[in-house]
């Protein structure tokens, strides 16, 4: 058995036949397990010299036979979100692949000596590769690498902390409190919890610095004025202070301090820890932030093609910068863009010279400078990072950027009777401030998209920027805000006629795939957009969407009904349980109430006073009394593709605003378009369509529907039998049901699949899955990369849904008509563009990876000067 003396030795130099230098791997590394455990890996190896934390880290040497001990070095290569672990026995050593949710996948097992087969593992297992492969970017040649392992650390790492922050937080607000008693929400509670949370960040940032230099033996006290005197700037706060504040903080200190290791702490795990333990619910009301997830802040930065713009010309914004989660990305890509010859300190002067972060809230400014700090690290000073409102900012020439990056607050307010969207400003002020052909991604409010007060700052956009590629979320990645998010990446156009030739929509569906597209940046659904010359055109598309793009004569829900909104009853009226003397009409007061393909329980009805029981006296809704009609949903969650709730009113009630009341031009019509609504069809142009949760009257009418008599007397039919069928006999019926309503709306089978493949696993508003979860699309997809071949490629023109691929020895010389892959961006598909790709083993190409081209910036001249001067002769 080796001494753990030997097996340093050993292990320097497995990790220098691997490629490693000495300042890339470091012994007796701390690891905080959580709680009071600290544990020291024998030897742990870095993908980069810097920063030496669980961003960077690639391979955990042990040195055990021992069982108990391999366990905990299993958990240590997890929290450290390395991809190798290498376990040192008594005469070999055995190399594995860790993964996030499951034991190792063992790769060799090399006796000692074996010099020739450390070598042909070397390609796979250098820095470079595995730090790329950890990242998401570029997988081995002989093993892939699971790629939520990094994300997983951070998890781990925030649970960990959490509850310490907590206790930390309530500690230093109880030491900072005033004997009078401060009301929750107030203006001195919420004066006294930004003042407790800037203690905390202090402290852990000065214990981050604490680990990272060296400097456990400093006192806490001792650790203050060493933080204070050597980052001035990042903790100015402190030259300020009250000598009680100062105590708070040396308090602080130990209560974060004690048994834990900040080493490999990731900057973006405090600023998650800021968001999520340390802003109070009216803080973040009042400024209406929601912070970005540092998965989603890393595909943006990496789908922007900054590799388009010229080196020097490169200057990133983020004008609403928050804790510096889209500042620490954009820090990230930036600095992959250097020369590898680049010395440390001139890249991080590079990067400071290109970075550039502005946000309201002072306290957020101190976060993200302090994170920048950190995620740079040991060079991580001179980030010009300020306190200012941009609205009402601008910005000198020679600081206007070429790329913005923002998450906009988000806040309605109405304004002479309209309503408004806050980030709506910020987004104008954004395209104002951008240069001519610089680069913009932003995150918006899903509803932004269609809602008809936007039209006008939609319209606008369009007409300033060419929009390459939107992504449509869901409503849980932002869980304090309750709406869906919307991803813009554009180009401000250089001049008003220039024309852009083709957008590009990704979608993800379910809650548990957001986490698959962070990493592997591969949607749930694709569609290519083409002919985009109107400017008031929609910005989002669907595939259902698109397929009637060129159907303008296809008859619409609107040439066979009259849809009617209910009213909105007073307050109190829904609740009371007897009917007022002058009672007139039944009354449906919650939408909940109707049974999906069936009608009102008399139950659930009660009679009220028709207006005069509704606000404002409201005769809305009158046209559907004593009327025969379908009712279906005005209001549904946009979380569940299945929107319309829908079933058939045979007595003539009034419904409230949540429901529409569609009254058929045609009785015979009624169950027929109960049936029709209830369709996956109906329910797929509504999803596509309407992207909050209010579905107007306009949405409703505009569904295209069935042409033929003979499908209207089918739907009647099935309705009929779905209205009165029992819960078993229904699956057979809705089966029926979608096969005469594609069949009618003559929707080609690839098209179709898609739109199940959206439905599949969720149930519709009677409970019924009408799709089940297929590997394709639904289930939760495994995402550990793929290795393959690296070339070039390009695209050469669009059509429709379509794009002409070229890739040697993938492609016909002339081209492959392909729909987007999904891991391509919108950017890559403009005709003529260029782009790396890594194909796999598979030679699929749904599977391939890509990436832009560093060079992309120059043209055709500079490109073809600079292959001359790297030949050192004349091309012929």
């Amino acid at each position: 058995m080796l001494t753990r003396e030997e097996g340093h030795r050993v292990g320097a130099t497995v990790l220098r036949a691997f490629g490693y230098s000495s300042d890339q791997y470091r012994r007796d590394y701390p690891v905080w397990l959580g709680g009071q455990e600290l544990t020291f890996a024998s030897l742990v190896a870095f993908g980069r010299n810097s920063p030496l934390d669980m961003t960077t880290a690639t391979a955990v040497i042990e040195v055990s036979e021992n069982q108990s001990i391999r366990a905990k070095s299993i958990e240590v290569a997890r929290s450290l979100a390395a991809p190798i672990l290498v376990f040192l026995e008594s005469s070999q050593l055995t190399i594995s692949m860790v993964l996030h949710d499951a034991e190792p996948n063992e790769i060799a097992r090399l006796p000692y000596g074996d010099e020739g087969g450390l070598r042909r593992l070397s390609n796979s297992m250098g820095p470079t590769q595995l730090l790329q492969a950890k990242l998401g970017r570029r997988q081995p040649g002989l093993f892939p690498v699971d790629v939520r392992l990094l994300e997983s650390a951070r998890q781990r790492s925030e649970q960990r902390l959490t509850p310490l922050v907590n206790a930390a937080l309530e500690t230093a607000a109880e030491m900072s409190r005033s004997t009078l008693f401060e009301v929750p929400g107030s203006e001195q509670s919420e004066r006294l919890h930004k003042q407790a949370a800037r203690i905390v960040v202090g402290a852990l940032t000065a214990l981050a610095l604490r680990d990272k230099e060296g400097l456990q033996d400093l006192s806490p006290a001792a650790l203050a004025d060493t933080s204070q005197q050597r980052y001035s700037g990042y903790f100015q706060w402190l030259q300020a202070a009250t000598s009680e504040e100062h105590r708070t903080l040396e308090a602080i200190i130990s209560v974060l301090g004690d048994d834990v290791d900040y080493r490999s702490l990731d900057p973006r795990v405090l600023a998650s820890v800021y968001e999520n333990c340390l802003v109070t619910d009216a803080h973040r009301k009042a400024l209406g932030t929601h912070y970005t997830p540092s998965g989603l802040a890393r595909l943006m930065l990496q789908t922007l093609p900054i590799e388009s713009l010229r080196p020097d010309s490169r200057l990133v914004l983020d004008p609403t910068c928050g804790s510096g989660g889209l500042l620490l990305a954009a820090h990230d890509r930036l600095r992959d863009l250097q020369p590898p010859s680049m010395d440390q300190i001139s890249g991080h002067a590079e990067t400071v010279a290109r970075l550039r972060g502005l946000d309201k809230d002072n306290f957020a400014v101190e976060l993200t400078r302090l994170s920048l700090l950190l995620n740079a690290y040991p060079a991580g000073n001179g980030w010009h990072i300020s306190q200012a409102d941009v609205l009402e900012t601008n910005l000198d020439e020679k600081d206007r950027p070429s790329v913005i990056v923002a998450n906009p607050p988000w806040q309605n307010s109405n304004t002479a009777g309209a309503r408004r969207e806050l980030a709506e400003q910020f987004l104008h002020w954004m395209v104002r401030t951008l240069v001519p052909g610089g680069l913009l991604a932003v995150v918006m409010p899903l509803g932004w998209l269609n809602n008809r007060n936007s039209r006008t700052s939609r319209a606008s956009l369009q007409d300033q920027c060419n929009i390459f590629e939107v992504w449509r979320l869901p409503e849980t990645v932002f869980e304090s805000a309750g709406m869906a998010p919307t991803v813009l990446m554009a180009q401000k156009k250089v001049s008003v006629n220039s024309r852009q030739l083709s957008r590009l929509h990704k979608r993800v569906v379910r809650r548990p795939a957001i986490s698959d597209f962070y990493v592997s940046g591969q949607p749930e659904e694709v569609t290519l957009q083409v002919d985009l010359a109107d400017p008031s055109a929609p910005i989002v598309a669907g595939p259902i969407l698109g397929a009637f793009a060129n159907r303008a004569r296809w008859p619409r829900l609107a040439e066979h009904v009259d849809v009617v909104t209910g009213p909105q009853p007073k307050a109190g009226v829904s609740r009371r349980r007897e009917a007022p003397p002058d009672a007139n009409v039944l009354f449906l007061p919650t939408a909940g109430k109707l049974p999906h393909f069936g009608e009102a329980d008399p139950e659930h009805l009660i009679m009220v006073n028709f207006p005069d029981d509704f606000q404002l006296g409201s005769h809305r809704g009158e046209a559907g009394l004593r009327r025969q009609k379908v009712l279906v949903s005005a209001a549904r969650s946009a979380d569940n593709p299945w929107r319309l709730r829908v079933g058939v009113d045979r007595v003539g009630i009034l419904a409230r605003n949540s429901l529409q009341m569609l009254i058929p031009r045609v009785d015979a019509h009624l169950f027929g378009l109960m049936a029709f609504l209830g369709s996956t069809f109906a329910a797929a142009w509504i999803d596509e369509s309407v992207l909050d949760r209010n579905i107007s009257t306009a949405d409703i009418r505009s569904i295209p529907v069935p042409q033929s008599d003979d499908d209207w007397r089918d739907l009647a039919s099935i309705g009929e039998r779905l209205f009165s069928a029992p819960l078993i006999e229904r699956r057979r019926l809705l089966d029926e049901l979608e096969k005469i309503v594609w069949s009618g709306m003559k929707i080609e089978p690839q098209l179709r699949l898609i739109i199940t493949e959206r439905f599949a696993g969720f149930a519709d508003p009677a409970g019924i899955i009408r799709h089940p979860s297929t590997s394709t699309g639904v289930a939760h997809r495994e995402v550990r990369g793929s290795s393959g071949r690296n070339t070039f490629g390009a695209t050469r023109d669009v059509r429709s849904d379509e794009a002409q691929v070229v890739i040697p020895g993938l492609t016909e010389d002339a081209g492959l008509w392909v729909r987007p892959p999904g891991r391509m961006s919108g950017w890559m598909l403009q005709p003529g563009s260029t782009f790396v790709a890594q194909v796999p083993e598979s030679e699929l190409l749904n599977d391939a990876t890509f990436a832009y081209q560093k060079n992309s910036w120059l043209d055709d001249d500079e490109l073809e000067s600079r292959v001359r001067a790297l030949q050192g002769s004349d091309l012929p």
